[in-house]
C-alpha cells in the first residue's frame, strides 16, 4: 500500500505540472479503492478533459441514493463532437438521431446541412454522469444501469474484458480501458437522453457546490499555510536574535557557555543538547581568542 501511494503522489505532481491542480482532490487518494479503480478513474478524467468536458468533479450526488463516481458539464464544439464520436463524420450521417424527444431524419441529398441541423439540436450544456466499474460483481449488483436516465449522457468506464459484451448496458456510452487506465475503446454515437430540468439542475448545482467548496477551502488552506510560515519565520528570526545576543554576552564574559546552554535548553527547547553545547563552546573559544 505504501508503495502504491508513492506512485500516485508522483502522478499527482505530473498532473499539477500540466496545469491540472484540481487533480489532488480526486478520490484515488481513498485507501479503500483498488489500484485498478484508481487507474480507470484517472483515465476517465483524462479522456473527459480530452473531449472538452468542463467542469469535472468526483463523488457527486446526482439523484436520490446515487453518488456518481464522476460528473461533468460539456458544451462540445463541432470538432469535439467528431473527436469524441458523439456525432459521426459530416458525410457519413446515415441514421436517425433522437434529441430532446424529436427524431431528425437525415436527408441524403445534403449531409453537410443535416449534420449542422443535428449539431444544433444538441443541448446547450450536456450533463454527464460517469460510473467506474472494475469487476463484474460490482457492476451486476448496482441498480444504476436499470434506473431511469438522470443526465443527458451517461458513461460507463470499465477494464476491457471484465464485463462481457452481452451484459453491457447498450443505452450507456461505453468506454473500455486498458489495465493501466488509458481509454482504448469508445462506442460510437451514444444516445443522448432527455432528463428533466430538475435532473439537470441537481447535477449542475452539485458540481457548482463542489467547485465552490474546493476554491473556498483552498483559499483558507493557503491562508493558514501562509500564517504558519510567517509565524515560523518570525520565530526563527527571534531565535537568531536571541542566539546572537547570548553569543555576545559569552564573548564579553557576561555569561558562561554552560549558562547560555541552560538558557536555550530551558526556554527554547528546540535544540539538541550536544549540538547546542558544541556550538556555543566553539563560538566562545573563537571569540575568546579574538577579544
Amino acid at each position: 500500500m505504501k508503495g502504491m501511494l508513492g506512485e500516485w503522489q508522483e502522478r499527482i505532481i505530473k498532473w499539477q505540472l500540466r496545469g491540472n491542480d484540481d487533480m489532488e482532490e480526486l478520490h484515488f487518494q481513498d485507501r479503500n479503492k483498488t489500484e485498478l479503480t484508481h487507474n480507470i478513474t484517472l483515465g476517465a478524467i483524462s479522456h473527459l478533459r480530452f473531449i472538452g468536458a468542463k467542469a469535472i468533479e468526483t463523488e457527486v450526488p446526482v439523484a436520490e441514493k446515487w453518488v456518481a463516481d464522476l460528473s461533468a458539464l460539456w458544451s462540445p464544439t463541432p470538432t469535439e463532437c467528431l473527436q469524441s464520436k458523439l456525432l459521426p463524420p459530416r458525410r457519413k450521417i446515415s441514421r436517425l438521431f433522437e434529441f430532446e424527444g424529436t427524431q431528425i431524419d437525415i436527408p441524403e441529398d445534403d449531409p453537410e446541412q443535416a449534420w449542422d441541423d443535428t449539431y444544433d439540436k444538441l443541448p446547450w450544456c450536456i450533463t454527464i454522469v460517469h460510473e467506474v466499474k472494475t469487476s463484474y460483481a460490482d457492476f451486476a449488483r448496482d441498480d444504476k444501469f436499470s434506473r431511469e436516465p438522470i443526465a443527458d449522457l451517461q458513461i460507463l468506464s470499465y477494464p476491457i474484458g471484465v464485463i462481457s459484451e452481452d451484459k453491457l448496458p447498450k443505452h450507456w456510452w461505453l468506454w473500455g480501458h486498458a489495465q493501466g487506465g488509458a481509454v482504448r475503446h469508445v462506442s460510437k454515437y451514444p444516445k443522448l437522453f432527455n432528463p428533466t430540468d430538475r435532473n439537470r439542475f441537481v447535477i449542475s448545482a452539485s458540481i457548482a457546490e463542489r467547485q465552490h467548496n474546493k476554491v473556498h477551502n483552498k483559499f483558507f488552506s493557503d491562508m493558514q499555510k501562509k500564517q504558519t510560515i510567517d509565524r515560523a519565520t518570525d520565530k526563527a528570526a527571534t531565535n537568531l536574535r536571541g542566539m546572537a545576543d547570548t553569543v555576545l554576552k559569552v564573548a564579553k564574559g557576561e555569561m558562561k557557555p554552560e549558562e547560555a546552554f541552560a538558557y536555550y535548553f530551558r526556554n527554547k527547547k528546540k535544540y539538541e543538547l550536544e549540538y547546542v553545547q558544541e556550538k556555543l563552546n566553539s563560538i566562545y573559544g573563537i571569540l575568546k581568542g579574538s577579544v
